[in-house]
């Protein structure tokens, strides 16, 4: 299939126009049902009409968010912080949302106007950071449901309160069972974007992927998905960063490349020996298929033992060591004499691992 595009699952057809954007969907009887999406010169959805005849228009601000949405004539306005949504306003009612810090799971909704109105929502998440429950202060449960693993509700249990937030960053639009994502419109039914990545092949072979694993990735921009935080895996003694000889990089900018190469520097610095002086003994290879050195190791004369190193558990979990993308280091010696030293970089996402092949 060019491009990677879907055109067709059970009685639906899907075209696509010639950015690859899907302009419409084809369903039933002799393919009578027709839904229609229309996009601007930026490819971000600003239209669709239904089979039924309902329609629904999307505006943007500068930096691509979406502002409003009208449905039939009634318009809801969105406010955000960055690119986090934290509020939305219509005629009928207002909703605010408040996050964990630093990241994209919901904490609270407030629904109502001004402070004698508003009541206090909790969520209650799972792994992923996905809305399971919402509680009331009185412990009261009133929302719930149930998801198929893309995403895709198959029973709402209680829905005393509209809870509109999916998988971390994802808006539920009721007009059309989509997921605005940020940059994309995401379709749970199908687990995959209405358009490709931004980035176009860059991205991947798969351009309208949204996870390669749902039940341990999000991917809360529409751009690029992340590993959500793993528990710690059981071992005598869980690993604590040494601010001695470890680093901790994960706030820091940059794809997955670039912050491997920056963490492959800095370690091959710590162990005080040239990279020339290192044979390559592991190798790994990125969701590409380019491969690139994983092990480094000094195997001859007086510098014997050093190693560097780059391992991925969140890919193939690990008794040992940190559990997040690091690159590993080792100075020449022997650790029992305390010769020995062993350090590690953190980092965000790696493109690649010598316990597995690469999957970002």
């Amino acid at each position: 299939v060019a491009g990677n595009r879907l055109m067709i699952q059970g009685d639906r057809h899907y075209d696509y126009d010639a950015f690859g954007n899907l302009i419409r969907e084809r369903r039933g009887k002799g393919q009578q049902l027709v839904t229609e999406y229309r996009y601007d010169c930026q490819h971000r959805l600003i239209g669709l009409t239904q089979p039924n005849g309902q329609t629904a228009s999307y505006r943007y601000d500068p930096f691509g968010r979406r502002i409003s949405k009208t449905v039939d004539g009634i318009t809801t306005e969105f406010f955000w912080q960055g690119d986090k949504l934290i509020a939305e306003h219509h005629a009928d009612h207002h909703r605010s949302y408040l996050y964990e810090p630093d990241s994209f799971r919901p904490l609270v909704l407030l629904e109502g106007f001004g402070p004698k109105e508003t009541k206090p929502y909790h969520y209650q998440l799972d792994h992923l950071g996905t809305p399971q429950e919402l509680t009331a202060p009185d412990g009261e449960i009133v929302w719930s449901a149930h998801y198929r693993a893309y995403g895709e509700i198959t029973r709402l249990d209680i829905g005393k309160v509209d809870n509109p937030l999916r998988f971390q960053g994802q808006y539920f639009d009721s007009e059309s069972g989509l997921h605005y994502n940020r940059h994309r419109y995401y379709n749970p039914d199908i687990g995959r974007y209405l358009t490709p990545d931004p980035v176009k092949l860059a991205g991947g072979i798969n351009a309208y992927q949204y996870v390669h694993n749902p039940t341990g990735w999000v991917d809360p921009l529409g751009l690029a998905c992340t590993p959500t935080n793993c528990p710690q895996q059981s071992a005598k003694k869980e690993w604590e960063l040494n601010a001695g000889v470890d680093l901790d990089w994960r706030n820091q900018n940059g794809n997955g490349h670039e912050q491997m190469h920056k963490g492959l520097d800095e370690a091959f610095r710590r162990t005080g020996i040239p990279k020339d002086d290192y044979s390559v003994t592991k190798w790994g290879k990125d969701k590409y298929g380019k491969s690139f050195p994983t092990e480094w190791r000094v195997e001859k004369g007086p510098k014997k033992g050093a190693e560097v190193n780059i391992d991925d558990p969140t890919l193939v979990p690990s008794k040992q060591g940190p559990q997040s993308p690091h690159i590993g280091y080792q100075t020449h010696g022997k650790r029992i004499d305390g010769g020995a030293v062993r350090g590690h970089i953190l980092l965000k996402v790696l493109p690649v691992s010598r316990s597995k092949i690469g999957v970002r």
